[in-house]
This record gives structure tokens, C-alpha cells and sequence, in this order.
């Protein structure tokens, strides 16, 4: 895997998949149901990206933090609000594997 992609990936495991915290089913001792997304681990991440499986990184991060930032995953697509989120949904190719991360 090249350099770049190892970066891309450390900056998901550091900025995003750990400041996203616990959902609040996790919170309140619930076990998550099926209707919700499933959590990834930068691993998970890691082996699809090895086997050559093609990957779209959503940044949801909001105004502030995505204008502040100094890491940025090289082709992710920003998503600036829930109205952008659902024309997106539509666009967005159903044979890849969708991550989302934020701050």
C-alpha cells in the first residue's frame, strides 16, 4: 500500500473513527439495532482497501472543523449538511463500500 494511503488511514483512525465517540444507544447500555450503520474499525478499513476494494469517504464534518482542519482524506466528499446529504444519498455509487468520519 503507498504512502498515501497509509496517511489517509492513520488520519481516519486518529481524527475521525475515535472522535466520533459512543452512539447514544451505547450510551444508555442498548445494543445497537440493524437499522443502524455499522461502526468500522480502521482494520476493517484497512483490509477492504488492501483487497482493492473501492471506497467513498464521506467527511461530515461540520463548517468549523472542516475549515479548520489540516488533514483531509484526498477524495472524500464533503457533505456540509443533512439538505447536501440527501441529494447525495442518490449519487452516490451502490457497489462501493460508503465510510463516514468526522471530529
Amino acid at each position: 500500500m503507498n504512502s498515501l494511503k497509509w496517511a489517509v488511514v492513520l488520519c481516519l483512525a486518529v481524527f475521525g473513527l475515535l472522535a466520533c465517540g459512543p452512539t447514544q444507544a451505547q450510551h444508555a447500555g442498548h445494543s445497537e439495532t440493524t437499522d443502524t450503520p455499522e461502526r468500522i474499525t480502521i482494520d476493517k478499513i484497512l483490509t477492504k482497501m488492501q483487497s482493492g476494494e473501492q471506497i467513498v469517504f464521506l467527511d461530515s464534518r461540520n463548517d468549523h472543523a472542516w475549515s479548520q482542519a489540516t488533514s483531509k482524506i484526498p477524495g472524500a466528499l464533503r457533505v456540509s449538511n443533512n439538505g447536501h446529504l440527501r441529494q447525495l444519498i442518490n449519487e452516490l455509487p451502490k457497489d462501493q463500500f460508503v465510510v463516514t468520519y468526522c471530529t
